[in-house]
């Protein structure tokens, strides 16, 4: 079988988990087609998970390789870059300042990725250069289900807002600033991404 398909050498425990972060974002996005805001940030925040483990258990489990870490940062930008952007024109008025918001978002996410693999990588340091676009993403997603839910209860919230949080994180995402590598940073994310997945249930 790996003759015929090269790549399936590289299966293993932390491949298929960042493969399944994957497939919960292209889920995602069939049900962002459907108007379905809830079932979409659900894909998302498992994608999400996925993104958190799979690095852990890599390392744990001693199976890191080059071919892992490139898929991951694929899948990465596939979820947390693009799904989000596609995710903004669907539940937010589109307009020219949320395509430059969102552009310049997925923009900052490209080049955040492309120096982790190509400097911070190479030197194997022990935290993150900029937030990491998991990080980024679970915020932008809570940003649009806010601004979703109080239009829902007719509470209008100007397009801007949103707008102005991703350019935030768009700057974050290529800042300085730093983020240890499984430490209070991942924890933290899991954490938050459980509370907001009971805070759209209850609300």
């Amino acid at each position: 079988m790996k003759k015929l398909f090269p790549p399936l050498e590289y299966i293993n425990i932390p491949n298929l988990a960042t493969t399944t972060g994957l497939v919960s974002g292209i889920v995602a996005c069939f049900f962002m087609l459907q108007a379905n805001m809830i079932s979409t940030i659900f894909c998302l925040l498992l994608a999400t998970f996925m993104d958190v483990i799979d690095g852990f258990l890599a390392k744990k489990l001693k199976q890191q390789t080059r071919f892992g870490e490139y898929m991951d940062l694929l899948t990465d930008f596939f979820v947390c870059c693009v799904v989000p952007v596609l995710m903004f024109y669907t539940f937010v008025e589109v307009s020219i300042l949320i395509v430059a918001a969102s552009s310049f978002y997925a923009v900052c996410g490209l080049w955040r990725l492309s120096y982790f693999i190509n400097v911070t990588s190479a030197e194997k340091q022990p935290h993150f250069t900029g937030m990491p676009v998991p990080g980024a993403m679970l915020f932008g997603i809570v940003t649009i289900w806010l601004y979703w839910r109080l239009n829902a209860e007719q509470i209008p919230l100007p397009a801007w807002v949103p707008a102005v949080v991703f350019f935030a994180l768009g700057g974050l995402m290529i800042s300085s600033v730093k983020f240890k590598k499984y430490g209070f940073c991942q924890k933290g994310l899991i954490i938050f991404g459980l509370i907001f997945l009971a805070a759209i249930f209850i609300f």
